[in-house]
């Protein structure tokens, strides 16, 4: 079956989000549910009470909209959306990552915790000037649906009011030992409530929120391993220590201090290296049963050069050599 939907002139009751709705009634009628039966009604839908939403690139923001008359919203469908992009959905108990934008994978979190009074969260992670626009956020549950839009603007802090100070020189280590990053604010000043971020080729290593009542998060590839040290922080001086470095741990660090109005970064790199390898150099075997039944070291022979790893036993292997 082909749906044709044609509009030859504007509603007369058309505004911005007319399109919008007309896209809605579509997939709900591609769905199975007629459309002469969606209405809206029983709950309204509102958004956060603040609007609107102001947020600093490379923040993490909340998108909140809750129902009312309060309601169990587990079993309905709940969409955010920005203009045509599919911020996030979640339909039968199930997030479908599979159709969001791809401006928007991997950087959306939803929050479940309150979905049975009605309130759905979903967070934006790591906030682009692009991010900036009109959101909507759906709730659909049988024939009844209801909506509400807010607008969130993304700025970016002015770069100045302190430098930050980073390695000067290339880090260099061997897979499975300890790094320690230093980075330092000049002029010395505290950081202890500044939101502190570190990345590694924009992915996020570490992240200390400002106030130490938060808590801290660190990147998925990096679970466990990471410890700030804070003993410093007093006078703008941060350190993170990364245990049991590996190779793919390798690349351009950066470390984002921000405070309320100010922010700035410094970058540098990390060299990863695989342990050395020791190798013994041993004569083929043919080479000892000759000398061992006193053949001349003179007498025609084929010889090879064999390389084995250290650790394999053998009472003729000689002077190690050290491969790089």
């Amino acid at each position: 079956m082909i749906w044709t939907i044609r509009w030859t002139h504007q509603p007369a009751s058309y505004n911005s989000r007319t399109p919008r709705l007309y896209l809605i009634l579509l997939i709900l009628v591609l769905s199975g549910i007629p459309s002469s039966v969606l209405h809206t009604g029983t709950f309204t839908v509102s958004g956060p009470l603040v609007q609107p939403i102001r947020a600093w690139v490379r923040e993490d923001v909340q998108l909140s909209c809750h129902l009312s008359p309060k309601m169990d919203a587990r079993g309905m469908t709940v969409k955010w959306v920005r203009g045509p992009l599919v911020v996030h959905l979640y339909r039968m108990g199930q997030e479908m990552e599979e159709v969001q934008a791809p401006a928007f994978q991997g950087r959306t979190k939803m929050l479940r915790e309150d979905m049975a009074e009605g309130k759905v969260t979903v967070i934006i992670h790591q906030v682009k000037l692009s991010d900036t626009g009109q959101y909507t956020c759906y709730f659909q549950t049988g024939t009844i649906y209801n909506e509400t839009s807010f607008d969130l603007h993304v700025a970016e802090r002015q770069k100045k009011a302190f430098s930050v100070i980073g390695p000067a020189q290339l880090i260099q280590v061997k897979q499975e030992e300890n790094v320690t990053l230093s980075c330092q604010l000049s002029p010395k000043m505290d950081a202890r409530a500044m939101t502190v971020n570190w990345f590694r080729n924009q992915t996020l290593v570490h992240r200390y929120p400002a106030g130490e009542k938060l808590e801290e998060s660190q990147g998925a590839e990096f679970q466990g391993r990471m410890e700030l040290l804070k003993r410093d922080m007093a006078e703008g001086k941060v350190t993170l220590k990364i245990q049991h470095v590996q190779v793919s741990d390798s690349g351009q660090y950066t470390c984002h201090f921000r405070s309320p109005d100010y922010y700035n970064e410094a970058h540098f790199e990390l060299q990863v290296a695989e342990p050395e390898q020791r190798y013994f150099k041993m004569t083929n075997s043919r080479r000892r049963d000759r000398e061992a039944a006193g053949t001349s070291r003179d007498s025609p022979a084929s010889t090879e050069d064999l390389l084995l790893p250290q650790g394999l036993p053998d009472r003729q292997s000689i002077s190690p050599l050290v491969i790089h």
